[in-house]
């Protein structure tokens, strides 16, 4: 990411911060990333180059890494692959959560 896009970035987490908002982030095209992921996406999360990835992420933005999802895209290829789903699912599983308890607390 360029330094803007990076500031930027930070501008928008600084800002939804103060209002309490919680944020997450989504690292897409895993597979495309790293070649064991390619071959299993079970291991997006045993992955030591995608950890690194969060690990900059977390850096730069200081979205704790528990807040970082791993997923997939679905691309041209439409079919159902429940591997795919599950990275998707969980970091959707957990935006709702998150929007959950931020509208719970108001």
């Amino acid at each position: 990411m360029s330094d803007e896009v990076v500031k930027k970035m930070r501008e928008v987490r600084l800002a939804a911060n103060e209002l309490d908002i919680p944020q997450l982030a989504i690292l897409t095209k895993v597979d495309l990333a790293c070649p064991e992921v390619k071959q299993n996406l079970n291991n997006a999360y045993k992955s030591i180059y995608l950890k690194e990835q969060v690990d900059k992420l977390t850096t730069l933005l200081g979205i704790p890494q528990d807040c970082i999802f791993l997923v997939k895209n679905y691309g041209t290829n439409p079919n159902i692959n429940d591997d795919m789903n599950a990275l998707i699912m969980n970091a959707l599983r957990q935006m709702i959560t998150f929007g959950d308890e931020f509208l719970s607390d108001l």
